[in-house]
């Protein structure tokens, strides 16, 4: 077996038995042939995904996404980004996808590589996160808010029991007689006394 052979094998055994979508695309972007995870992860068997775009697949924005950089990829440049596809089933799968120009010998462009991976459960928990938080700053903001009215209302109520304090001393001040403040256990709080003896 020679080395071409034994490469062509290897790569075609890591193809087929890779747990992440694989698709091959011509230079067109057409999808000409992809692995057993591709058919899992997009719900269609594999004659109703090869002969179709690999924007096919895509939601809207992310058809735009691909658009602006597949001609990146057929300058020879890899790109890679986050992609929504519809599975056959209508459910929106999240891709993380990298784009690999194929190059043969002689330098011509002859297709793309696609790698896919599915974090479609990561940011279902990335959003359950950022949900937790936004609704935790939410609940922070409001005991915020009810603190600072609780300590107007005491600010304000102190204010006026000082102002009552002061109204009550000016009226047993303005009493000529002797006046004797109690409580309402009886305890002896004040008394006002005016000596007019001179």
């Amino acid at each position: 077996m020679d080395k071409i052979t034994s490469s062509e094998m290897i790569s075609k055994i890591l193809f087929s038995s890779s747990p992440d979508p694989i698709l091959i695309l011509d230079p067109t972007g057409v999808i000409r042939d992809c692995n057993e995870a591709t058919e899992k992860t997009y719900g269609y068997p594999k004659d109703e995904i090869c002969g179709k775009k690999s924007f096919h697949f895509f939601t809207e924005k992310s058809r735009a996404i691909f658009k602006e950089k597949f001609p990146l990829i057929v300058k020879g440049k890899p790109q890679e980004g986050e992609v929504d596809v519809v599975t056959k089933e209508g459910a929106i799968v999240s891709l993380w996808r990298k784009g690999v120009p194929y190059i043969d010998e002689e330098g011509n462009f002859k297709g793309v590589i696609i790698f896919d991976r599915d974090i479609s459960e990561k940011k279902l928990s990335e959003d359950k996160l950022k949900e937790q938080k936004e609704y935790l700053e939410d609940k922070f903001d409001e005991q915020t808010s009810r603190i600072e009215t609780t300590n107007n209302e005491l600010r304000n109520l102190i204010k006026e029991l000082r102002n009552t304090k002061e109204e009550n001393q000016s009226i047993l001040n303005a009493i000529p007689d002797m006046l004797f403040v109690f409580g309402k256990d009886g305890e002896y709080l004040d008394f006002s006394y005016e000596d007019s003896t001179g």
